[in-house]
């Protein structure tokens, strides 16, 4: 760290500036371009990622202050990769599992229903009919997230 500080002291103070901030962003650009194309992050909003780094630096008891440069980024990136990966999965369970829960729900109330409609008294002849026009909306929603659930 010495010999950086006393380099750029010794060299004129217009244009060191410009070459020291350069490379970082070049490679900030260039690390960034090869993570892209494939990166979980894609879809997550800022604090959503700021989140995941926070908790691989904490992890790995990385400070801020460590020097960033491309064998730190790498192996960061990879493991924030497997975090990101691993909260998407995470997410995608608790998803399934509350669709599931909302079909079990509706099957509970379809099947409520059906009861109501076939325990429906009226005279022989006009059951059909009576249930048909009194029910028709409900069917039609029965049907419809039948197939939404893929209910057989």
């Amino acid at each position: 760290m010495g010999n950086r500080q006393s380099t750029p002291t010794t060299k004129t103070t217009d244009q060191e500036p410009a070459t020291a901030v350069n490379p970082t962003a070049e490679m900030q650009a260039q690390n960034e371009a090869e993570t892209s194309s494939h990166s979980p992050f894609l879809g997550l909003p800022p604090e959503v990622r700021v989140m995941i780094y926070e908790h691989v630096l904490s992890e790995f008891e990385i400070t801020t202050a460590a020097p960033r440069d491309r064998d730190l980024a790498v192996p960061l990136l990879n493991v924030s990769r497997f975090v990101a990966e691993e909260a998407m999965e995470t997410d995608k369970k608790r998803i399934l599992a509350s669709k599931q829960q909302a079909a079990k729900e509706l099957k509970t109330a379809v099947d409520e229903m059906c009861t109501k409609i076939n325990t429906y008294r009226l005279p022989e002849l006009d059951v059909r009919r009576h249930n048909i026009a009194i029910c028709e909306e409900e069917l039609t929603m029965i049907a419809a997230v039948k197939r939404e659930y893929r209910m057989p």
